[in-house]
């Protein structure tokens, strides 16, 4: 059960899925609807700002390219642990 739900300038949405054990928001985006399922998520450890930059581009990308969901469903993660 998502906490909360925005929707940012492109039309992605991304929901709270939970938080952190300092109580910072844990956000994901779901993109596509097929039954292929592929889930993403980045920055294990709270100082490591790569992998939330590559999964956000990576939302960027999906987001101007829908065809490349064509049968997939993708829940993005990029930063898994804030603290």
């Amino acid at each position: 059960m998502s906490l909360a739900t925005t929707v940012s300038d492109d039309g992605t949405v991304w929901r709270t899925i939970g938080q952190s054990v300092q109580g910072r928001p844990i956000e994901s985006a779901r993109l596509g609807r097929g039954a292929n399922r592929t889930l993403f998520f980045g920055v294990f450890h709270g100082d490591e700002e790569a992998g939330e930059i590559a999964l956000r581009r990576l939302v960027e990308y999906l987001v101007k390219t829908p065809s490349e969901l064509s049968g997939r469903s993708v829940e993005i993660c990029p930063v898994l642990n804030p603290d």
